[in-house]
């Protein structure tokens, strides 16, 4: 009983981390429908994360059009994260297949 008590435990601690994580950023996912949301609004200075939802042999890849951010090789449940210093729009898409597309929104500090 205390070994189940134990991991328990254990998960609420990573299910809380991780809710820490995205409460700093925006989430998008890469799921079988594309990217999750495909449209993303952040703030200057914003962290987005990125996270394989896909079980790929060697892994997928996420690149921004014009070369802003690339991504490592991601497999199933691993994540990347970008800081997005400059206001602009930043298209991106799936390395293996460039039909899967999505867009993040820089928006400048208002005021």
């Amino acid at each position: 009983m205390p070994r189940t008590l134990h991991l328990a435990g254990v998960v609420t601690l990573l299910c809380l981390v991780a809710g820490l994580a995205f409460a700093h950023g925006a989430g998008i996912q890469l799921t079988r429908k594309g990217f999750e949301p495909a449209k993303v609004t952040v703030p200057v200075g914003q962290v987005v994360h990125f996270t394989c939802m896909e079980s790929v042999p060697r892994g997928l890849q996420i690149v921004g059009d014009e070369g802003s951010f690339r991504s490592p090789r991601l497999a199933r449940g691993e994540g990347f994260h970008y800081s997005f210093e400059k206001p602009g729009i930043y298209r991106y898409h799936l390395q293996q297949d460039p039909s899967v597309k999505g867009v993040i929104i820089v928006e400048a500090p208002k005021g």
